[in-house]
């Protein structure tokens, strides 16, 4: 990908000397009109024994990147059968339950983590209870009598994962001690003193406060990747889907309910289901004019090449009818 940027000129900015010339930020297209390759490599859905924070922020981002695969590829693919007619009925099980259960503003987990982190003697066992007794009528929230006090299930579209959530707010906040912050401040490293908060003491204490929300981790991170969602909405995607062949790791060992159960999770099944809903074979307008031209009156070659199908098809289908 690099080498491709590079050959491009993809990576050089106006400026030759600026940073974006030296490999920095970029912008998506420069002077010469070249855009950038940029490959997205992701976690896989995790599912332990012990499930925590960084499982639950890991199957998130999975979950937004499934729903942004369901979009460029069902709903693109079902506008274009409906347009031409070819299908009627189609649907697609989508994951959007899954993210209003996780990041909805009414009762969303990531909400309702956030509120605890606030809250004057929010605690992990609150914000569990509290995630249980707004989501009661949730289909993707789940509890059975043998969990405890601290954990909670979520059905994921890659299937079920029980969240363990003592320390969730401990590794939210994230927080960094006053003394190191005022140490940060008077750093002579710029890149550290801009990123510790102005002053120190009791103002500190205050922005903290005030900011608390904003500055959790998980607050952030959901930034971050709506962000990246931006940036992928704007891009032409493509899609690898990598299958893990078994979970022993082992060569030539095929396990086919797991292999099944990772291409139904990953959407392929329900992209095959659509496909062969409608017509799955597509040729492009010159193989079908050479393929089927015998069909009726020789075309007339001075028109566009989709005209002439256009006529060679309505004669055929007149044929018929």
């Amino acid at each position: 990908v690099g080498q491709i940027n590079s050959a491009t000129s993809a990576i050089h900015s106006n400026n030759p000397g600026s940073d974006s010339a030296k490999g920095g930020r970029t912008s998506k297209k420069n002077d010469d009109g070249y855009g950038l390759i940029g490959v997205l490599d992701i976690f896989g859905f995790e599912a332990f024994e012990t499930n925590r924070f960084e499982q639950l922020c890991i199957n998130y981002a999975n979950e937004r990147l499934q729903n942004v695969f369901a979009s460029d590829l069902f709903e693109s693919m079902i506008e274009e059968y409906t347009r031409e007619g070819l299908a009627e009925d189609i649907s697609y099980e989508t994951n959007s339950n899954v993210l209003d259960l996780i990041s909805g503003r009414d009762g969303g987990i990531l909400n309702a983590l956030n509120e605890e982190c606030i809250r004057p003697g929010g605690s992990d066992m609150a914000f569990v209870a509290k995630v249980v007794s707004q989501n009661r009528k949730s289909p993707r929230l789940f509890r059975t009598d043998r969990f405890t006090k601290f954990q909670f299930g979520v059905v994921h579209f890659a299937g079920h994962v029980v969240y363990t959530a003592d320390e969730f707010m401990k590794t939210n906040k994230d927080a960094m001690s006053i003394d190191l912050q005022k140490i940060s401040a008077t750093s002579s490293n710029i890149i550290v003193a801009l990123m510790a908060p102005e002053s120190s003491g009791d103002n500190v204490r205050r922005q903290l406060s005030n900011n608390m929300s904003k500055n959790t981790v998980i607050s952030k991170f959901h930034s971050q990747l709506n962000s990246l969602m931006k940036t992928l909405k704007t891009t032409q995607t493509r899609y690898i889907r990598c299958i893990k062949p078994n979970t022993k790791k082992a060569p030539k060992c095929m396990e086919n309910m797991e292999v099944m159960r990772q291409l139904r999770s990953g959407g392929v099944i329900a992209a095959i289901k659509i496909l062969s809903a409608s017509y799955p074979n597509k040729m492009d307008h010159y193989a079908v004019l050479k393929r089927f031209r015998n069909l009726g009156s020789k075309p007339d070659r001075s028109q566009k090449v989709k005209d002439q199908v256009s006529t060679l098809l309505t004669a055929a289908f007149n044929d018929f009818v």
